[in-house]
């Protein structure tokens, strides 16, 4: 079950997150499908996530939309191991 295996990779990071003072919006946009996962906001920073079981990689329509916020000035990662997301959460602190 994918559903399942990305929860076990989102649910911790968006836990530390929250508990290291960031605010953790789930983004689903209308009109707009590939629309990254979370994106996490702190003291002027935007981090944006897309959470994928591990080993997954993002779909091409993500992939589309990654390269649109990339070509805007935006990093976004995708994360199929929550140690990583942590990590970036804490790097970013």
């Amino acid at each position: 079950m994918i559903l399942g295996e990305i929860n076990q990779v989102q649910k911790p990071v968006v836990k530390h997150a929250k508990a290291t003072g960031w605010v953790a919006w789930k983004m689903k946009i209308e009109g707009i499908n590939g629309c990254p996962d979370y994106w996490f906001f702190k003291a002027g920073h935007l981090l944006i996530m897309e959470f994928k079981a591990t080993g997954e990689r993002a779909n091409a329509q993500q992939v589309r939309r990654h390269k649109e916020l990339r070509e805007a000035g935006f990093e976004v990662h995708v994360i199929d191991d929550p140690a990583r997301g942590i990590e970036l959460l804490d790097a970013w602190s």
